[in-house]
């Protein structure tokens, strides 16, 4: 029998929730760093080779910042994958197949009733 939701979708589900919690923890570092280095970079007298490689690593963590921060803002977290998965699913044709079953268990539950009253 094959499952009506495949277990690949939650394993996706939880590597893009770990994904975006990882690109926040990357995000928030890194712009801190890049912040740090460019105020350390303009606050020496003379622009020198050690304010060069400063604002190169400046450079480099505002770039990482960047791309972790689209990451977390584009990946969508669990609760929204759930939604997205459960609207896939919700199809005319299934609430159509679920409207037929609900009847149908209705009417043997309601002859299952009828028969123990007689």
């Amino acid at each position: 029998m094959e499952p009506i939701i495949s277990p690949w979708y939650f394993y996706i589900i939880h590597v893009a929730s770990a994904l975006q919690f990882a690109s926040i923890l990357i995000a928030v570092p890194s712009i801190l760093i890049a912040g740090l280095c460019f105020v350390a970079a303009h606050d020496e007298s003379s622009y020198n080779q050690e304010a060069k490689y400063t604002m190169k690593i400046a450079k480099y963590m505002a770039i990482i910042g960047a791309v972790a921060v689209s990451l977390a803002i584009f990946v969508p977290d669990e609760n929204t994958l759930y939604k997205m998965l459960a609207a896939s699913l919700v199809t005319p044709d299934n609430i159509s197949i679920a409207e037929n079953g609900t009847i149908d268990f209705i009417e043997r539950l309601a002859e299952a009733i009828a028969k123990h009253i007689k």
